[in-house]
């Protein structure tokens, strides 16, 4: 049960687009150790919809989430637990946890 995801509301930019939304664990958010110094520990991260030029979501080629699988090649494998910078929006790292 402390290792099930759940996704909470959380806003800054990841590699130039909007984010939503993050993946934790429940442990996570009861301990509130997901967030340390600046850096976000999540296993995906929901991105905002672009627009196109009439205003409604661009559905083709953008993907609205990002997640982080172990096996690149395994996409219903498990997924590890990164460290994202919330300054910078950049991936600084792994935990070495695994859903």
């Amino acid at each position: 049960m402390d290792e099930e995801l759940i996704k909470i509301p959380f806003s800054f930019v990841f590699h130039n687009r909007e984010v939503t939304g993050v993946k934790i664990t429940r442990r996570r958010w009861i301990e509130q150790s997901f967030l340390l110094d600046g850096k976000l520990h999540c296993y995906s991260v929901h991105l905002k919809y672009q627009l196109n030029k009439r205003g409604l979501p661009r559905k083709e080629d953008q993907p609205i989430f990002v997640s982080f699988p172990v096996d690149e090649n395994d996409p219903n494998g498990s997924y590890k637990e990164v460290i994202i910078d919330i300054e910078s929006g950049e991936m600084i790292g792994e935990t070495g946890s695994k859903i």
